[in-house]
């Protein structure tokens, strides 16, 4: 009687295992290289003044708009809220 149930036990044990390996080598794998797209060619003026405003040690006033055009471009806030738009609007006419 022992003697089946142990039979059973490793047959169910045998049969986890394969099932386990199974599973395992039918993972895809990881492709491990990824690459930066790079930027279009009109933002070549763009990266130039933020790459020659790292090295800024001093205040830059030219540095400091192109940071903040950068940070509003980065989080999509690059166009006016609609409470500054109307008001600019009206002080045109």
């Amino acid at each position: 009687m022992h003697t089946r149930r142990l039979a059973l036990a490793a047959l169910l044990a045998g049969g986890m295992l394969a099932v386990g390996i199974m599973a395992v080598m039918q993972e895809k794998p990881v492709d491990p290289v990824r690459t930066m797209p790079t930027p279009p060619p009109s933002d070549s003026a763009r990266s130039d003044g933020l790459a020659r405003c790292r090295t800024v040690t001093e205040a830059d006033p030219d540095c400091a708009a192109l940071w903040e055009a950068e940070r509003r471009r980065f989080f999509g806030q690059g166009k006016l809220p609609t409470s500054e738009r109307t008001s600019r609007a009206g002080s045109d006419e």
